[in-house]
């Protein structure tokens, strides 16, 4: 049954508006004024929020907290990459943490735009970190947050009012927020990149001339097995089983010029194209130590393995233009068809025959 709305008034005494709200008198001026009314709608409208607040408290008891635990344990099972959770877990994890800090015992059907604000200014400020948090990484942790939210309302624990609240909230702009703005990743200057080579194990530097070749992701390379190498045609092809856009249904191909067939001909023997001293697949970690330990040998900059591809996309852009970059390195956002990955593979055979 609908509560009764209190009634705008006369108290004759004194001959004011008066209206009782819960027991409490509310004196609002002199009777029939436009003041008085004002104020009484002012003051029906925040009854009526209040008991709609409250409404909603009782139909969504979740609170932040039990919201948080519950989307951890659903993301730990969905973001799955060969039985292991995938990084963006922990980077779930770090966003929240904002959320659980400052807000964990409050109702998460009350978690609005300011309270997203709030946990957003901490992450700027540096709060619960070694360090202030970079606008792209502030803006990727509110998507975060507006994503466990999301899942709240798909399973009924939060009302829909709470998501579009949220969604409401517009990214912080370059240049417009007191965020850091960290520096874009570069590629390796060849003056530092010769340097390093001369003091790299000799197949930790063929294998960063072949990514540098290819444009490979460190993962493929450092996972890439001579069974997976097609070497029917004059341009090898390497169609990675495990790669970064697997989950969308993304095919990769990877085309293998002259110039990296001949690094690669020597590790086409074991389970995997490169391994340690102990005969173990050297894994990204390790690939990466490596380089960092050639650096400090030849007295430059540590650099990683993912600048390679910047390396490649440089060249490749320069040579043949950013279309041909995208389709040689696999960079789209689109969901990638068979059809159309097999188009970029042609165009990445063109530019493999001639730099790789």
């Amino acid at each position: 049954m609908a509560k009764r709305i209190p009634s705008y008034r006369l108290h004759k005494a004194s001959g004011q508006a008066v209206v009782v709200i819960r027991g409490d008198s509310h004196y609002l001026g002199q009777f029939g004024t436009p003041e008085s009314r004002e104020r009484y709608e002012r003051l029906i409208c925040e009854y009526k929020a209040k008991l709609h607040q409250e409404s909603v408290s009782g139909r969504y008891p979740w609170t932040c907290t039990q919201l948080i635990v519950a989307y951890l344990e659903h993301a730990n099972q969905y973001y799955r990459k060969n039985g292991k959770p995938t990084g963006e877990v922990h980077c779930l994890k770090i966003a929240l943490r904002y959320v659980s800090r400052i807000y964990g015992s409050s109702l998460a059907c009350e978690f609005g735009p300011r309270k997203l604000k709030v946990c957003r200014d901490a992450m700027i400020e540096g709060r619960f970190s070694r360090h202030p948090l970079s606008r792209r990484f502030v803006n990727k942790s509110c998507s975060r947050i507006r994503r466990t939210f999301k899942w709240a309302v798909e399973n009924e624990q939060v009302p829909a009012e709470v998501l579009h609240g949220l969604q409401s909230i517009a990214p912080l702009r370059a240049g417009r927020s007191q965020a850091i703005e960290r520096e874009a990743v570069k590629p390796v200057d060849p003056d530092v990149l010769e340097a390093t080579l001369d003091h790299l194990r000799p197949v930790i530097a063929d294998m960063v001339q072949i990514q540098r070749l290819t444009g490979m992701r460190p993962g493929e390379l450092c996972r890439l097995t001579p069974d997976e190498i097609s070497r029917t045609d004059e341009i090898w092809l390497y169609e990675p089983g495990d790669h970064k856009m697997q989950h969308k249904e993304q095919q990769r191909l990877i085309a293998i010029g002259p110039k990296a067939q001949n690094i690669l001909q020597k590790y086409l023997f074991g389970a995997f194209c490169f391994s340690g001293l102990r005969g173990n697949q050297i894994t990204v970690e390790a690939y990466r130590d490596a380089i960092h330990r050639g650096c400090e040998k030849a007295g430059v900059d540590n650099w990683n393995p993912n600048q390679l591809r910047h390396n490649a996309a440089t060249e490749i852009r320069r040579q043949f233009g950013l279309e041909t970059a995208r389709a040689v390195l696999s960079h789209s956002d689109a969901t990638t068809t068979k059809i159309y990955a097999e188009r970029d593979f042609g165009i990445a055979k063109e530019v493999a025959k001639k730099i790789g």
